[in-house]
């Protein structure tokens, strides 16, 4: 039995969650029939990856301040194929009095549970609108989802949350993101479950290819992702990144640049979508390492309540979890076909290919995180855990 002992204020205020400006540093998913929808001027947008427009927002939060304290204090940037939807559904449980606001009314997803948990307003739609008017107005949706159009000076005070996990993806959101709060007196922290790169890239394969939605990226022009085993796609990409990527330790300020090089775009997809270091690089440049948790995905699903008690300690709460919990089933809302895509067992050549390919990368990632621990960021599990099986 799940044991919830929250003093809600508290709560909020151990990591300032509330009515604080945030620390911010320096300077300035897809499946099949996503659709973006533009409510503000009943536009529907279907692509596969955001726009890649940049653009300016603005919202007025002095005069609209109501509004603004109502921002999400909480997100959940990353990665994609981490069990966020099972993490979603026990964060849900230990903090029943957490907001996660309305389903989402930029993108159509799947299943109801996932319109629920991933907004993706960051990404797919804050530049979507056709002008600044229209894209204000969908700003003022998206901080709808949790003001609900309550008349008060401000929101009851507590945890909302927006679990987009896409967020991480796509290189312009931190900045956005930053530009965003800069304006509001809310201070958000930020969850990144990880995993195992090769492990979590065998997982995307999986995933997309059961509804033919591959990334062709590093393919030859005429081969389609549908007709490549997974030994062949892993191949053809692990060509493609080791001949555009240069050595992790050269890569530190270029890395929009050379994803743009590499993808043809700056949302970031395939192999690249482990390269852990320098995409939570992008994060902490924009905001205060305090306010970041990175969360090993296999200290979660191994010792589910341990991991849980810490990341709710984390934001000042004291819940008890028994120490033999189970993490909700994560399995639920495979896509059609993809759990007969799992039961097909990888070539372990091609699996230690991949891990020859993220070493250097994954052990960027652990000088990374044991730096930053230092100034505040918190790893529940431990860095090396990350790469655990």
């Amino acid at each position: 039995m799940l044991v919830v002992c929250l003093l809600f204020s508290s709560f909020v205020s151990s990591v300032g969650l509330l009515s604080r400006q945030p620390k911010l540093n320096g300077s300035q998913n897809s499946s099949i029939g996503l659709s973006v929808v533009n409510s503000s001027v009943g536009k529907t947008f279907d692509q596969i990856v955001p726009p890649t427009e940049e653009c300016s927002v603005q919202i007025k939060c002095e005069s609209r301040r109501d509004k603004c304290t109502c921002a999400p204090n909480l997100f959940v940037i990353g990665s994609m194929r981490v069990a966020s939807t099972s993490f979603f559904l026990d964060m849900k449980r230990a903090i029943p009095q957490a907001d996660v606001g309305d389903d989402t009314t930029f993108v159509g997803f799947p299943t109801k549970l996932m319109q629920s948990k991933q907004k993706s307003y960051f990404d797919y739609a804050y530049c979507a609108p056709p002008n600044v008017p229209a894209r204000e107005a969908l700003m003022n949706d998206y901080l709808n989802l949790w003001h609900k159009g309550q008349k008060k000076d401000k929101c009851e005070k507590g945890l909302r949350a927006d679990f987009s996990v896409t967020y991480m993806q796509d290189l312009l959101v931190a900045g956005r993101m930053r530009a965003f709060y800069q304006s509001t007196d809310v201070n958000p922290h930020f969850f990144v479950l990880l995993r195992n790169p090769t492990k979590r890239y065998l997982s995307e394969v999986r995933h997309w290819n059961a509804t033919d939605s591959l990334n062709p990226v590093g393919l030859p022009a005429n081969v389609k992702p549908r007709t490549l085993n997974f030994e062949q796609y892993a191949r053809l990409q692990i060509k493609h990144f080791n001949a555009c990527l240069p050595e992790p330790s050269l890569i530190k300020g270029t890395f929009k640049q050379t994803i743009k090089s590499c993808i043809g775009s700056g949302h970031v997809a395939g192999l690249a979508n482990g390269l852990y270091a320098p995409l939570l690089q992008f994060w902490t440049a924009e905001f205060d390492t305090k306010q970041f948790t990175v969360i090993s995905f296999a200290s979660y699903l191994k010792r589910t309540g341990p991991t849980l008690q810490a990341v709710v300690s984390r934001l000042g709460g004291n819940t008890q979890f028994p120490q033999d919990m189970k993490p909700s089933d994560y399995e639920v809302d495979h896509l059609p076909g993809e759990k007969a895509l799992i039961k097909i067992k990888p070539d372990p050549a091609v699996m230690a290919e991949l891990d020859q390919f993220y070493a250097p990368w994954n052990e960027q990632l652990v000088n990374f995180l044991q730096d930053n621990e230092k100034r505040g960021l918190q790893v529940v599990g431990g860095a090396n855990a990350i790469f655990e099986a």
